[in-house]
Formats: structure tokens, sequence, C-alpha cells
């Protein structure tokens, strides 16, 4: 008991330490503390830095042929204002690159042979899975929803504020297919109601609602990590330039 007794005190002592440090895996609880975006800083793994998040973004994972340093990201950048979604695009690469620097057990797939997955890991127990990312500025669950009938059975991770929403819409659709099978039993459906009926049992609800995950921060915080990563980047290129 006293040896047991010692484990446990043990995992607790490293869990706190985790939990402290921002470490939260995305299969646990949904109700965990998001980092507070304004520090920049990815807890785990080599990435420190807002900018190196971003170099990381384009320079390694999504143009490795175009953008090969500051400068050339720096250039991407002046198109924001020409090409709005350009902006919001490159925000949704960016969470890939946080979401797979902050839970160090992800790594990168490859598009050519899981292209409607972003990560894949191994989670506790030994087992791996893939994670499919989307990041939304409208926050639709609609939108959400789409794009998770292409991933299948990957884990499906979109920012924390977006969570509770599409869970809500999954959890309504849910009820409209009880609701439908409810006639359907009583002989009272319509023919309308019944293609709708067998739409809604296709879709596998409460599997997909529990495929849902929050990334560990919200849209908004992504929009600042880009903005900061970028002032950092150009700091460290006019500091440059300006040396003899």
């Amino acid at each position: 008991m006293r040896r047991l007794a010692g484990i446990l005190v043990l995992w607790a002592v490293a869990a706190a330490g985790l939990w402290a440090q921002g470490y939260v895996p995305l299969w646990g609880p949904d109700y965990y503390r998001t980092l507070n975006p304004d520090e920049a800083i990815v807890r785990a793994g080599r990435i420190s830095s807002a900018a190196n998040l971003v170099r990381e973004t384009f320079i390694v994972r999504y143009a490795p042929h175009s953008i090969k340093s500051d400068a050339d990201i720096l250039a991407r950048v002046e198109k924001y204002g020409q090409i709005p979604n350009m902006r919001f695009r490159d925000i949704g690469w960016l969470f890939e690159t946080y979401v797979k620097n902050r839970y160090e057990t992800f790594v990168y797939v490859k598009k050519s042979t899981a292209p409607f997955n972003d990560l894949t890991g191994k989670l506790p127990d030994g087992r791996f899975t893939n994670a499919q990312l989307k990041a939304h500025k409208s926050g639709n669950p609609k939108t959400y929803f789409k794009d998770m009938l292409k991933g299948y059975n990957a884990l499906f991770v979109i920012p924390d504020d977006h969570v509770a929403p599409l869970k809500n819409y999954l959890k309504n659709l849910a009820r409209e297919r009880d609701y439908l099978a409810s006639l359907e039993k009583s002989a009272q459906i319509n023919p309308e109601q019944k293609a709708r009926l067998k739409a809604l049992r296709g879709y596998n609800i409460e599997s997909k609602i529990n495929r849902v995950k929050g990334g560990g921060i919200t849209y908004a915080g992504l929009e600042r990590l880009l903005e900061r990563g970028i002032a950092q980047i150009e700091k460290n290129f006019a500091k440059n330039s300006n040396s003899p």
C-alpha cells in the first residue's frame, strides 16, 4: 500500500507539473485551461517563440520550396491586405503548427497519404490516432460539420471557443434524429422526414461528438499569435538589415 501511495503521489506531482506548463492531452477533459496566447510560448518541444512557430509553419511545413527566409515570410505577409483569405488560411496552418508543438506526441502527416488529416500521434494507452485540424474565423458549426464528414474517425481539433457551439449543433442533430425516429415508430412519418432520418442515422452523430476536441487556444488567440510572430520576425529582420 505504501508503494502504491508513493506512486500515486509521484503521478500527482508530475501531472500538476505538466498542467502548470499548459500541457493538456487532446484526449483529456473538455474543461481545461487555455494557454494565454499573448505569452506566445509553446511549452513543449523545441519551439519557444511565436516567430519560430510562424517560421516552421511556412519554411518547414507548407511552403519550403517558395519560402526559405524571414524576407520571404514578410513578402507573403504584405499580400494579406490584397488577399484577406490568404491570412485566414495561414492562421489555419499556424494552428496545426501550434498543436503539433504543444502536444509532444503528435507529428505532421504526409498529405499524399492522408489528405484529410493533419497530425498523427500516440495516445496514452499506446494506440495511434490521426487528427484533423480546422480553424474557421466564423466559428460556424455547420461549416465544421461539413469538414467532419471528410475526416472519418480522426480526432477533430478546433479552436477552444468553437468547441461548445459545434457540440451543441451535433446534439441538436441527434435530438432531431430521435424525434423523427419516434414518428417512424408510430407510423406518422412522411417521405421527406423519412429521407432526413436516413441521412441523420448515417452521420453516426455520437461518434462525431466524441471526436471534437479543443486545441488549447482560441481563434482570437491564433490571430494574436500570428501577429506577434510577424512582429518578432520584422524586428529581427530590421535588426539584421541594419547590422554593419
